[in-house]
C-alpha cells in the first residue's frame, strides 16, 4: 500500500516551470514557498534529480530547456524539512546586466577579501535576491527572505577588494606534517614479558626519532598523532611466535588532510613453548620496518594531494557564504 501511494505521488509530479526571477519578492517563486514548502511537497509536486548541492537540499526537476538548475535549500533532512532558500545555478554564463535589468532598485555589490578571481555578489535588498557573478557573468542566483541578506553578506566588503595571485605550488615546509603525540598499544597472547612497560617506552622512543621521510616527522609540538598497535602472540598448536606492527598517522598540511599507514610482521616457527620476552630488540626491528613503510606511504600520499583549482576554491567559498544564510529559517 505504501509503495502504491509513493508511485502515485511520482506519477503526479510535474517538472517545475520557472518564472522570471523578478517575480520573486522574498516569499515564493514558481510554486515553491519559503518557510512553508517541505521536502515532501517538492518530491510530490515536481519530482527531484540526483546530485543536490548539499545534503539538506533537493535538486528540483525542471522543464526541458531551462537554462539553470534549481535547488531547494532546506533546514534539515526528511519529509518535514522546509525550504529556506532557492538556488539557481546557470549552466551557461548570463551577463549580470541582463539579470539586473528588470529590477528598478539598484543592486548593491559586495566583495570577498582574499579572492583569487574577479567575482562579486550583487544583492537586490528589497527582493531578497543575491547573484554571484564571475567576470561580469552570472553563475548562481539565490532567492531568500530579505531579512537573511545580512547573514549572506556578513564579512564581505562593499569596497572592491584586490584580486590576488594564486600560486598552487607549495614548499616542502608547507606540506610537512609533524606528529607530537605517539600512542602505543601493545597486546599479547600467551607471552610473558620481563617488563612490558619498558618495551612500550622503547617503542615510543623509536617512534620519536627523526624521520627519514620528506613530509612526515616527529616534533614535540606537532599537532598530528601517530598510532602504533603492536601484537605479540604465541600459537602453541603451531608452535609459532608472531609479531605484528601496524602504524598510522592522520594530519593536515597546506593542501588539507592527509593520512597513511604502514606495517611489518615476522614469524618464528618451531618454538616449543611460550617464550619470555626479555628485551625489546626483536620488536623494535619490526617497528622500525613498519615505520619505514609508513614514511614511504605518507610521502606518496602527500604527492597524490593536488592543489585545489581556482574553480574549486571559488565554489567552496560561495557554498560557505550561502550556507550561513540558508541553513535555518
Amino acid at each position: 500500500m505504501k509503495f502504491a501511494l509513493l508511485l502515485a505521488g511520482l506519477v503526479g509530479a510535474t517538472p517545475l516551470v520557472p518564472e522570471p526571477i523578478d517575480r520573486f519578492i522574498g516569499i515564493s517563486w514558481s510554486g515553491i514557498r519559503i518557510g512553508a514548502t517541505t521536502d515532501a511537497d517538492i518530491k510530490r509536486t515536481f519530482g527531484t534529480e540526483k546530485g543536490a548541492v548539499r545534503p539538506e537540499a533537493l535538486n528540483v526537476k525542471v522543464v526541458e530547456g531551462t537554462p539553470f538548475r534549481v535547488d531547494a535549500l532546506l533546514d534539515g533532512r526528511g519529509d518535514k524539512a522546509k525550504v529556506t532558500a532557492i538556488r539557481l545555478g546557470y549552466s551557461q554564463p548570463v551577463p549580470l546586466t541582463e539579470i539586473l535589468k528588470p529590477f528598478p532598485d539598484e543592486a548593491v555589490t559586495y566583495y570577498h577579501e582574499g579572492r583569487i578571481e574577479d567575482w562579486n555578489l550583487s544583492v537586490i535588498e528589497t527582493r531578497g535576491i543575491g547573484i554571484f557573478a564571475l567576470q561580469g557573468q552570472a553563475k548562481v542566483a539565490l532567492l531568500l527572505p530579505p531579512a537573511k541578506l545580512e547573514e549572506l553578506t556578513a564579512g564581505l566588503s562593499m569596497a572592491p577588494t584586490e584580486v590576488l595571485e594564486y600560486d598552487p605550488k607549495f614548499t616542502d615546509d608547507e606540506l610537512l606534517v609533524e606528529y607530537g603525540d605517539v600512542g602505543v598499544t601493545l597486546t599479547s597472547s600467551k607471552i610473558n614479558f620481563r617488563s612490558k612497560r619498558e618495551i612500550e617506552n622503547d617503542i615510543e622512543d623509536e617512534l620519536t626519532r627523526r624521520s627519514r621521510a620528506k613530509y612526515l616527522d616527529y616534533n614535540r609540538s606537532g599537532r598530528a598523532t601517530l598510532s602504533a598497535r603492536i601484537d605479540v602472540r604465541y600459537d602453541d598448536r603451531r608452535q609459532t611466535l608472531t609479531i605484528d606492527a601496524q602504524l598510522s598517522v592522520y594530519g593536515e598540511n597546506a593542501l588539507g588532510k592527509v593520512s597513511a599507514s604502514g606495517s611489518d610482521s615476522s614469524r618464528w616457527t618451531k618454538i616449543v613453548e611460550a617464550p619470555r620476552i626479555e628485551s625489546s630488540r626483536a620488536i623494535l626491528d619490526i617497528v622500525e620496518e613498519a615505520r619505514t613503510d609508513l614514511e614511504r606511504n605518507f610521502d606518496a600520499a602527500v604527492r597524490r594531494q593536488r592543489p585545489p583549482t581556482k574553480e574549486e576554491i571559488r565554489n567552496q567559498t560561495w557554498a560557505q557564504i550561502i550556507d550561513r544564510a540558508t541553513k535555518s529559517l
